[in-house]
C-alpha cells in the first residue's frame, strides 16, 4: 500500500468554495505555504462570482490556515480526485 501524500510547497490540490454563488464548488489551489496541520493556498477561481467579496478583479485569490478533509466540506482542502482515460 503506498504512502499518504504529504502536503508540500507547489503542490496542486481542490480547494471547496465556502460561500457565494458557487458554495461547495471545487477549484484548483496551489499549496503556497505550510501552517501545522493547515496549508496556505492561492486558489484559481473559475468565474468571478468564486471570489469572496472585497477581492476585486482576480481571478486567484488567497485562503490561508485551510484544513485538510477528504470529505470536501466548505472551506477545506483535498487531493484531487482520480479521473479514468475518457474523462469519467
Amino acid at each position: 500500500m503506498p504512502e499518504p501524500a504529504v502536503p508540500s510547497l507547489g503542490r496542486i490540490v481542490h480547494y471547496v468554495l465556502p460561500s457565494g454563488d458557487n458554495k461547495g464548488g471545487h477549484r484548483a489551489a496551489m499549496i503556497t505555504g505550510l501552517d501545522g496541520d493547515a496549508v496556505n493556498l492561492t486558489v484559481y477561481a473559475d468565474q468571478p462570482n468564486d471570489r469572496p467579496e472585497g477581492i476585486g478583479d482576480s481571478y486567484s485569490f488567497r485562503a490561508v490556515s485551510v484544513p485538510f478533509d477528504e470529505s470536501a466540506r466548505f472551506g477545506s482542502w483535498h487531493w484531487p480526485e482520480r479521473v479514468k482515460a475518457g474523462g469519467k
